[in-house]
């Protein structure tokens, strides 16, 4: 009963959250090869921040490609305010992303989260070894990823201060 109670408690806190202090919305890349999964988490990001901004790329060259494009001023590709990453994709995998990624001085500040289903230590260790702020493991259950997303985005949207975009660039 406490915890459906603290639950509760944690989404009405979640929908009372601004965007961001900044007139910009929240901005995600999610960079996920399963078009499942990357819908199922779109659509629960959506239901708690229905602001917030979602781009899926399947793979970490398409993530870089949109990364490059954030800085030309690209009208469809804007700066993300957090990019969220699986590790075991084609062509370009996370790890290989991460690399290169945070050896650009343009992408560097910009926090990523590690969201994958291995819990193999080298992969949790590789991860943070190339700058990742955060590993998080798949969860098994659609109750389990709501609960998880609720926690992320409290900390990304509510409790975090991030740099203001111009210092990011």
């Amino acid at each position: 009963m406490i915890e459906r109670l603290r639950a509760r408690q944690n989404r009405v806190w979640l929908r009372s959250l601004p965007c961001r202090m900044s007139p910009s919305p929240f901005i995600i890349l999610l960079i996920e090869d399963n078009l499942l999964d990357a819908q199922l988490f779109s659509e629960l990001c959506q239901n708690i921040s229905p602001d917030m901004e979602i781009h899926v790329r399947s793979n970490g060259r398409e993530g870089l490609d949109y990364l490059e494009q954030s800085i030309k001023g690209n009208a469809t590709a804007s700066r993300p305010s957090l990019i969220v990453l699986d590790l075991e994709m084609p062509i370009m995998d996370g790890h290989v992303f991460l690399q290169e990624a945070k050896q650009r001085d343009h992408f560097q500040l910009i926090p990523t989260l590690v969201l994958s289903v291995s819990d193999r230590k080298d992969d949790v260790q590789r991860s943070y070894q190339n700058h990742a702020n955060g590993y998080l493991i798949k969860p098994d259950t659609l109750d389990e990823l709501k609960a998880l997303i609720e926690v992320v985005l409290s900390y990304w949207l509510g409790a975090v201060q991030l740099p203001p975009l111009g210092d990011l660039y």
